[in-house]
């Protein structure tokens, strides 16, 4: 176990060290031309780190190979556009290469595991860019099906990315393809300045060919032509049918994680009656957090009359269930990990405890004539057994911290106004609710 927790980590940290470099270069970028699309670089890049450190376990589980395969219908184009967005590399038209041409659509899926591919992708494409030695030449990405006509049924995909050779560095022959794939091998021939194994570029490429053993029948390879080099996955893969008109668009649920409730992904029809959320509060550790919910998340994107946020030492959140208590928000939003020093006394020690004591204090207390609080909590641990922690807690919304702040307002304002809905439709001779054709929590608001 202990094994497999440090070659996760190590694959990790490869993984985040090339995410954050991204980053940082858009931030330098950013401030030295004041172009916002910099800005909007370095978001994407964090909330790209913020999805890989939630797949810690998953990694553990690939390195002691017990990880089982969450086979999902996705869009091939749609994945691999979300992998380069935001990053200084090229999607190339399948028919510009005189490949597949108008036979790829969005509307062609494929059945495959996305926590892997992306695994691979990631590494191909930060390294890509790392070594593309002519900037004004950014990397290509291609997406190729065979047979060249996909049809329902088995088929096979390749990705290929393709990249300027560094100058001076060794001609990548069979020979140092495999040297390079071979696990905790380094040559410093093979032309990386860093001679720690564990932290260098064939920790990357070694995990991905691990990675791809998983992936059906996958394989990946480094390849090069006179100057270009080229980093290649072909899988196969069943190719599934055009996706459905009837669906309006909407994406399959993610097989990892719970499935929303029929009805929740249409509109919910609201009566005029009920009243709006005017109250909010926020407990978290982070002073980013706290400011922005005080300067645009209540005021701005809810539009909220009033609000607290809590969060500065563990004394505020063991008063916050009190606090609450008294204030009596609409909307309470908890972070579920706190960064302060563990204290024997301490009544709360995460925001799955602080929810599960507001929403006991709610059931005690509910009456016809009371708002529900609507309780979400906020994390980056959004696993499907973390998830089930929180609902079994009473949240209402689980809202990971990579999902965009500012497309928080119309599910949160909907999502409060439905629990009035709920709450007008308790009966004042039994004081149970009136059965209902379903409800929309949980709400589950992930990347």
């Amino acid at each position: 176990k202990e094994k497999a927790s440090k070659k996760a980590d190590s694959m990790l940290n490869h993984t985040l060290k090339n995410v954050l470099a991204d980053g940082i270069a858009a931030v330098e970028l950013y401030q030295l031309t004041g172009e916002s699309t910099h800005l909007a670089n370095a978001t994407l890049s964090m909330k790209r780190g913020m999805t890989w450190t939630r797949r810690r376990q998953s990694l553990i589980m690939v390195c002691e190979g017990t990880y089982q395969l969450h086979p999902e219908k996705l869009c091939l184009r749609q994945l691999v556009r979300d992998c380069i967005d935001g990053r200084d590399i090229v999607f190339v038209d399948n028919a510009a290469c005189g490949a597949v041409g108008d036979n790829i659509k969005d509307d062609w899926w494929v059945e495959i595991d996305p926590m892997l591919i992306g695994m691979i992708l990631e590494n191909g494409i930060s390294n890509a860019i790392k070594h593309n030695p002519i900037r004004a030449d950014p990397p290509r990405i291609t997406v190729t099906f065979s047979p060249t006509t996909p049809i329902i049924g088995d088929g096979e995909f390749t990705i290929t990315l393709r990249n300027k050779a560094t100058p001076g560095a060794p001609f990548i022959t069979k020979q140092v393809e495999e040297r390079l794939f071979q696990e905790g091998v380094h040559d410093s021939s093979l032309g990386s300045k860093n001679a720690n194994a564990n932290s260098s570029d064939g920790v990357g490429l070694a995990h991905s060919r691990t990675v791809a053993k998983l992936l059906l029948d996958g394989h990946v390879s480094l390849k090069q032509n006179d100057d270009v080099v080229s980093f290649g996955l072909r899988v196969r893969t069943p190719l599934l049918p055009k996706r459905n008109n009837n669906n309006n668009g909407v994406v399959p649920t993610p097989s990892s994680v719970l499935p929303l409730p029929s009805n929740s992904k249409n509109s919910i029809a609201l009566s005029p009656t009920i009243q709006k959320a005017r109250r909010g509060m926020l407990l978290d550790d982070s002073l980013l957090a706290r400011k922005y919910a005080e300067k645009v998340l209540f005021p701005k994107l809810l539009g909220l009359q009033d609000w607290l946020v809590l969060g500065e030492d563990q004394a505020q959140l063991d008063l916050s269930v009190s606090i609450a208590a008294v204030l009596k928000p609409d909307i309470v939003i908890i972070d579920e990990n706190f960064d302060f020093e563990f204290s024997p006394d301490q009544k709360f020690c995460s925001g799955t405890e602080i929810c599960r004591a507001l929403a006991h204090n709610q059931n005690k207390t509910k009456s016809s004539n009371k708002k529900e609080m609507l309780l979400c909590i906020r994390s980056g641990n959004t696993s499907p057994d973390d998830i089930q922690d929180y609902v079994r807690a009473g949240a209402h919304f689980v809202i990971c911290k990579s999902f965009n702040n500012k497309a928080l307002a119309k599910p949160l304002l909907d999502g409060f106004r439905f629990l009035q809905e709920e709450q007008a439709a308790l009966d004042d001779t039994t004081k149970e609710k009136k059965k209902k054709s379903g409800s929309v929590f949980p709400i589950l608001l992930l990347d």
